[in-house]
C-alpha cells in the first residue's frame, strides 16, 4: 500500500517534506488547503488537529501550575 498516494489527491507529487508540513499545519490548526488529504487520511488529520488542541491546553495548564508554585 502506497501511503503517500492513498492519502493525497491523485496526480499530485507529495514528498516527505509535504507530509511533515501538512502534519505540522494540521496539528497547529493552520491548514491552508494547499495539501489536502483524501479518504481515511481525512480522519487522521482531524485527530491530529484535536490532539493539538488538547496538548496545547495541557501545556498551558502546566505552565500556570508551575508559575503558581503548586
Amino acid at each position: 500500500m502506497d501511503l503517500y498516494g492513498s492519502c493525497f489527491k491523485a496526480g499530485t507529487m507529495v514528498s516527505p517534506w509535504d507530509i511533515i508540513y501538512f502534519s505540522y499545519s494540521s496539528f497547529t490548526t493552520l491548514v491552508y488547503g494547499d495539501v489536502v488529504p483524501v479518504g481515511w487520511c481525512r480522519h487522521l488529520s482531524v485527530i491530529s488537529a484535536l490532539s493539538g488542541y488538547v496538548l496545547l491546553g495541557i501545556f498551558i495548564a502546566s505552565l500556570i501550575n508551575k508559575t503558581k508554585g503548586t
